[in-house]
């Protein structure tokens, strides 16, 4: 079956082996003109991985789970990740010889950030100080990631640990810390 027959069967079919069948098509005239790589890399494009940059992710903060104030000028943050503990209840009526464990308590670890400082606006640091220094439940703050794509990650947690500035000769002030999560996250992917 030839390209030109492949395509206008493939048309009829489906559309994703039409642009296949037409890729096909291009790549054999254009082996002659060395632009076979750029159309590979095009149809790679069409049918590769989906990814999304990081750039446009926010972290923010409310005491009340509504109106979210971002963390100012972040460059990163990160979220550690969540592990489980695990009881071994294994005995000697257990019914066969692999062990028993039964899951006892979740950790929800952190999430770190780091931010440039601009001292002529402090109220972002500002209130993370604050949060910081505030003693009890009064100090816990719900907390919302929100990926580029409109995911969010929604969480209540307490700023752990915190750098107001590192001074650096010839690099920008930039400020850093620690949120730990208390409870459970919950995700709208």
């Amino acid at each position: 079956m030839t390209p030109l027959a492949l395509l206008a069967l493939t048309f009829v079919a489906t559309p994703v082996l039409a642009l296949l069948a037409l890729g096909i098509l291009v790549l054999k005239f254009a082996v002659k003109r060395k632009v076979a790589a750029a159309i590979a890399a095009a149809l790679l494009f069409l049918f590769g991985t989906t990814a999304y940059p990081g750039r446009g992710s926010k972290l923010a903060t409310s005491s009340t789970n509504s109106n979210y104030v971002n963390v100012a000028q972040l460059q990163k943050f990160a979220f550690a990740g969540m592990s489980a503990a695990f009881e071994d209840i294994t005995n000697l009526d257990s019914p066969s010889i692999f062990k028993e464990w039964m899951k006892t308590i979740v950790d929800a670890k952190d999430v770190s950030f780091t931010g440039v400082l601009d001292p002529s606006n402090p109220a972002g640091v500002q209130g993370l100080l604050t949060q910081l220094q505030t003693s009890g439940a009064t100090s816990l703050y719900y907390w919302q990631i929100t990926l580029t794509n409109g995911s969010v990650l929604t969480f209540q947690g307490y700023v752990s640990e915190l750098m107001p500035v590192s001074v650096e000769y010839s690099k920008a002030l930039v400020y850093s810390g620690k949120i730990m999560i208390v409870g459970a996250v919950t995700a709208a992917w």
